[in-house]
Formats: C-alpha cells, structure tokens, sequence
C-alpha cells in the first residue's frame, strides 16, 4: 500500500516572503508542485516570481485582500486542483502584559489566529473538492508559555485549539489538518526581540526576567534549525497518505518534548 498520495495538485502558502514560508515554497516547487505565494508587499512578490513562484498580494488580515487572492487563484487554476494550504502567515508581540499595548496583543491574534482562519475558510469550498490538506504553523511556545512570550504563545495555543476542531469538522469530507509545531528556528520574525526585551528591563519592574529571557533566546538561536527543517515537514505531511495530527521540528526534539511533559509547578520554577 502506498504510503504517500499523489504529489501534484497546487499548494498556496502564506507568509511567502521569507523564514519558513519561502522554504515551503522552494522545497514544493522544486518537488513539481504548482506553488502560490502570499505576500504582502510589491518587492517580495517580484522576487518570488523570479523564483519560478507564483506570487498572490494577500494580507490575512483584510477581508478584501482574501477576497481579491481567492479571486486571482481560482483564476488561475481553473480546473486545476487545489491540493494544499500552508497558514504560515505570523507575527510575534514580546513583552510583559503591563507593559504590552493592547493593540500589539490584538495584532498577534488577527494575524496568527484570526488571519489563518479567514484563509482556511475562504479556500475551503477548493480545498474540500480535491479532498486536500491544510498544514498549520504553530510554535512550542504552544505548550510551554516563557515570561514575556504571552501573547505569542496564547495566540499560537489558540491555533492549535482551532485546528483540533478543524480536523474534526473536516474529516468526513477527506481533508487532513496538520499542526507543525517548531522548536527554535532562524527566521526574521525574532529579529526585533533584542530591541523590545531591552525596552522592557529599562521602562518597568520585568528587568530581571526580560534580561533572563533574552539570554535563554540568543542560546536558542545559536541552536536553530534552519526553516528548510520545516519545509521538508510540511512536505512530508501535505504528502503523506494520513495527514498527521502534530509534528513537531527541532534540531533537539527530545528537550522540547522533556519541556511540554514538565509539571506546571516545575516549569514556574525553572523560568518565573
């Protein structure tokens, strides 16, 4: 019995500029795939086409711009399957809640949560038709919430709370939903993290924990994987014959795994 399904059929991924996004598009078109690439700007959507990708303007966030990408892809495909969605769009807030304006706190989950749902949605009457696979970018910041990373994580808790349900709903109609769930990976999303850690050990009361945090995030990065780690998983679970529930990619996958079976009292300790 085979123990992948048939790669071909097209594939759209949010977030396409850069990180994980390009590393899915890259890997899927090198594989033969026909690949759409969200973007928001001008510029990352020409040197997406320089690369062979098929470039969508589309903010997650704006009704119209999901409107507009549905619109510009179904033209495009015609006939043609659509055999996959990446929701890889995502953005990070970092910082102590007292300290967090709430429109960044607002900002995450319109993205990351809000963002990926309206997508899912409007692609979903293509996605059922080919009987297809809606692979989700989370974070193990989804189990285990580190000081400052609240927002962040909550946001990326919910996603996977979503998905649950998701995978559930979409299971009589013969689409899978995947959970990909990365441990520390090099990407643009964390370059700002130095900048706004900083901000908060010099403007309140988290000092000591900002600079604690900040610490355990550059030792992290020194051990990222690269988002190529993570491509070859999306791959892997949008071909796959059995969508798989959750995978998680980490250069160290058994100390993420040690870090989500923690007791919750033990964890408090080792980063409150």
């Amino acid at each position: 019995m085979a123990e992948t399904r048939s790669r071909t059929g097209a594939v759209l991924v949010t977030g396409a500029s850069s990180g994980i996004g390009r590393a899915v598009c890259d890997r899927l078109a090198a594989g033969g795939r026909r690949v759409f690439g969200g973007v928001r700007r001008a510029g990352d959507a020409e040197r997406l086409r320089s690369a062979g990708i098929e470039a969508v303007r589309l903010d997650v966030t704006d009704p119209a711009s999901v409107r507009d990408a549905v619109r510009t892809i179904e033209g495009a495909l015609g006939n043609e399957p659509l055999a996959g969605l990446v929701n890889n769009a995502g953005v990070a807030a970092i910082g102590p809640l007292e300290q967090l304006p709430l429109d960044a706190f607002r900002n995450v989950f319109e993205v990351n949560v809000l963002g990926a749902a309206a997508v899912t949605a409007a692609f979903l009457p293509r996605l059922r038709a080919a009987r297809g696979r809606i692979v989700m970018i989370s974070s193990v910041s989804a189990v285990f919430a580190a000081p400052l990373f609240g927002a962040y994580s909550a946001s990326k808790a919910a996603l996977e709370t979503l998905s649950d349900g998701l995978r559930r709903e979409l299971r009589p109609h013969g689409v899978g939903v995947t959970v990909i769930r990365p441990g520390p990976i090099r990407t643009p999303i964390w370059q700002k993290f130095d900048a706004e850690a900083a901000r908060a050990y010099k403007e309140g009361p988290y000092g000591a924990q900002a600079a604690k945090v900040l610490g355990a995030v550059r030792s992290a990065e020194r051990n990222a994987a690269a988002p190529e780690l993570v491509a070859r998983a999306v791959v892997r679970a949008l071909e796959a014959r059995r969508a798989p529930r959750i995978v998680l990619v980490s250069n160290r996958p058994w100390f993420h795994r040690l870090v989500a079976g923690l007791p919750r009292w033990l964890g408090d300790i080792l980063v409150g």
